[in-house]
């Protein structure tokens, strides 16, 4: 039996109501109830489910499940949790993130114990101690320090925060296995759940590196590994079971080389995550692969809450901003041309749809700040610039001659300094900007997480998440004459 069906048959269980009495008071036939009661068919609509809710008399609680179990009947369990997965995924981009908490990592003062050459340790509590000792240890220390583990358990990514607010040189080199067959955990994509878990390590810290290599999770994670799991500091090594429960911290010499240089080949087969931006070199260099993702056949989405405006930047307007201490005109005036014959010709094939937010376009508006371009090597734009470029968005919204959709609600709040691009040829690109201005790329070409998102970008082209384009161009024009009154 369908999770919908079961959740109505419960409420009708539960409400000792007739199936006649039912149909009398939420106006759905009878025959119908019956057959969805039988398995034998799901309403068009959720309004259908909604009417049944009301004739229930279901709490809000209660409404809101059995809406959730009709979305799992229609759209299938897969389908349902990976477009979950992608939604948290995307509140998960926000700096203002709270850092994690502890489960049982304790608070403590912890001293490394090591009597002899190597120390046996057992328990989680007492291994991720030993852990947070060790970070604690090398955050003075201008050594780098690699680490061997996915980023999964709780505890592990609280001590990785925690170093991250601590370590003021030297990196932080994370080696993680994503999965390639396309597996699933209770219907969950592992690689989403991976990268959901990292990103608030990004902006703790400013000299992380991940890098990813690809294999089967089931032949990777196996239980003939002991202690699979590695972090080689300036003077221990730590081994650990894939649960925490074991661990053997040595300060061997021998043992820590043959470590290292595993760690080092390991490293040559892996794919850097994400580069810093920070430096300008750097930044172009990623804005140049992104302008090869767009130029590449197929649809591309672009994501960010505030809307895609650099097609209407002007030199006058980049005249007045850049600070060319930090980049030349000519090499903005490049970036600039770049993009926009990369956004024109995609326009022209109609085959780029772009998401922004009304909290977005507010916030442009009150910051002067266009989308996560480092805010090192501009000054916020004049009051005037930004009422000109939206409203070239909008007459451009107007005519057609751009494919934009408004995002309802708090959706897209999360990505106030984030910009995301997906393409249907399984790559990704992630722009992130923290709250000091510092910007780092995030790059993906894993087909299956990609295709995650292309589908949840495909989703929200129709469902109730967007504005009807005539009421988005009301919301658009009245946020300008707002503007102009103030100015």
């Amino acid at each position: 039996m369908s999770a919908f069906s079961e959740c109505l048959k419960k409420a009708v269980s539960k409400a000792n109501i007739s199936i006649v009495r039912l149909s009398a008071l939420s106006g759905v036939e009878r025959s119908y109830i019956q057959k969805m009661l039988g398995d034998n068919r799901i309403p068009a609509e959720e309004r259908t489910v909604s009417l049944l809710a009301q004739g229930l008399s279901l709490s809000s609680r209660e409404e809101n499940d059995m809406l959730e179990a009709y979305r799992m009947t229609k759209l299938g369990a897969e389908v349902y949790y990976q477009r979950q997965d992608i939604g948290e995924l995307l509140r998960c981009f926000d700096e203002r993130t709270e850092c994690r908490q502890p489960l049982v990592v304790s608070e403590g003062n912890v001293k490394l114990e090591l009597p002899g050459n190597i120390n046996v340790i057992r328990q989680r509590a007492h291994v991720l101690e030993a852990v947070r000792a060790l970070f604690s240890q090398e955050a003075d220390r201008e050594g780098d320090i690699c680490i061997v583990c996915q980023p999964e358990n709780e505890d592990m990514l609280y001590c990785l925060e925690k170093l991250g607010k601590s370590k003021e040189s030297g990196a932080v080199r994370h080696l993680i296995c994503l999965d390639n067959t396309g597996c699933k955990w209770d219907y969950h994509n592992p690689n989403l759940r991976y990268l959901k878990n990292i990103l608030p390590l990004l902006y703790y810290h400013d000299n992380y590196e991940f890098f990813y290599y690809y294999d089967s999770l089931g032949a990777h994670i196996n239980e003939h590994s002991e202690l699979p799991y590695y972090i080689i500091t300036s003077h221990y090594l730590c081994l650990m079971s894939y649960d925490y429960e074991e661990a053997v911290l040595t300060a061997d010499a021998g043992m820590m080389d043959m470590y290292s240089r595993s760690f080092e080949r390991r490293l040559k087969m892996a794919r850097p995550m994400l580069e810093s931006m920070d430096v300008m070199e750097n930044y172009m260099a990623a804005y140049i692969s992104n302008e090869k993702i767009q130029n590449g056949n197929g649809e591309v989405f672009n994501m960010e809450a505030i809307p895609c405006l650099m097609p209407f930047m002007t030199k006058e307007i980049l005249e007045r901003c850049i600070i060319t201490d930090v980049i030349s005109m000519e090499e903005a005036m490049g970036l600039l041309d770049m993009d926009q014959h990369s956004l024109e010709k995609l326009n022209q094939q109609k085959s780029m749809s772009f998401f922004f937010s009304e909290e977005g376009v507010q916030q442009f508006l009150e910051e002067g700040r266009v989308g996560t371009v480092p805010s090192s090597i501009y000054r916020p734009l004049e009051p005037e610039d930004r009422v000109w470029l939206l409203e070239r968005l909008y007459q451009a919204l107007e005519e057609e001659s751009i494919t934009g959709y408004m995002v309802r609600s708090q959706l897209l709040s999360p990505l106030y300094h984030t910009h995301i691009e997906i393409t249907d040829r399984g790559q990704t690109l992630f722009f992130i900007q923290n709250g000091e201005g510092k910007s780092k790329c995030i790059s993906l070409n894993e087909k299956n997480t990609s295709n995650a998102f292309y589908d949840y970008m495909e989703f929200l082209k129709t469902s109730d998440f967007v504005y009807e384009r005539t009421k988005m161009l009301d919301c658009l024009s009245g946020l300008l004459k707002k503007c102009k009154i103030k100015t």
